[in-house]
């Protein structure tokens, strides 16, 4: 039995009587296609930046959540057919993040994580939806296609995590570790200097 149509159509009902149902009755039941709504599909893809290829396949293991718009800027996480969109996982195969209907608007796309060995988006990526789709990652100061872009279906959105150096995992060495000893030569040569000036004069 159907409670309620799914996102983005209306629901209309045929073939009822005057005076309500009767036995042998035809109802027919028809969901039809809400033209506020627009199917949208988010998909992930990895880029190596090793060379000038920039070589592009399906990633998996990319987290985000989509927010709802608020004075220009992200305010509610979104829900779709009683679903928050928020912890949404890119397969690996297909690179997919999610894919359903948004009503007509504007909605900011924010990484929560990029998979082991991937930079994670520094920015939201701001999407509308309305007779066409059109996305623009504010963040990036070169080509925004770098980062994003509505592919020639007219409801897919790519999104691009570019490949580099990770961090030690825990229990290396870590960027800390770095830090620190960076500090302890800078103090020791400023010493030494202090000493030469002091036997001078």
């Amino acid at each position: 039995m159907e409670t309620a149509p799914g996102s983005g159509y209306s629901t209309s009902i045929g073939g009822m009587q005057e005076g309500g149902l009767h036995d042998g009755d035809t109802v027919v039941i028809t969901n039809t296609e809400n033209p506020t709504d627009k199917a949208v599909t988010l998909r992930k893809v990895g880029e190596s930046n090793a060379d000038s290829s920039h070589t592009q396949s399906n990633l998996g293991g990319a987290v985000f959540t989509v927010y709802a718009d608020k004075n220009g800027k992200p305010g509610e996480v979104v829900t779709v057919d009683n679903k928050r969109l928020t912890g949404l996982t890119s397969a690996a195969d297909t690179g997919v993040i999610w894919t359903g209907n948004l009503p007509n608007g504007t909605y900011w796309i924010h990484e929560d994580s990029a998979p082991k060995g991937y930079h994670t988006l520094t920015g939201d990526i701001k999407l509308v939806v309305g007779e066409t789709l059109s996305v623009s990652p504010a963040f990036v100061t070169g080509d925004p296609e770098s980062v994003c872009s509505v592919q020639d279906d007219g409801i897919t959105i790519k999104i691009v995590n570019v490949r580099g150096a990770s961090l030690p995992s825990t229990g290396g060495v870590g960027t800390g570790a770095f830090t620190v000893l960076g500090s302890v030569l800078a103090l020791g040569a400023g010493w030494l200097l202090f000493r030469r000036r002091m036997q001078i004069m």
